[in-house]
């Protein structure tokens, strides 16, 4: 089954973030999906009921590990 997400019947709500240290920015590789090995911002869809703050914080530390 391919991922609902690569050609999607309704539009999906989604966050990412430009994390920037010392004029460095942050980049993530994809590790699944359908864009495995892509390097890209850290982000992702945002759940039912979560702000965007909420998920934006989220996906950087699901992601990376390190806390925003």
């Amino acid at each position: 089954m391919s991922d609902p997400r690569a050609y999607p019947d309704r539009p999906f709500l989604a966050v990412s973030a430009a994390v920037i240290r010392d004029g460095k920015v942050l980049i993530i590789r994809r590790a699944a999906g359908i864009a495995t090995g892509i390097y890209t911002l850290p982000g992702g869809v945002v759940e039912a009921g979560e702000t965007l703050t909420d998920a934006v914080v989220r996906e950087v530390r699901e992601e990376t590990a390190l806390e925003i």
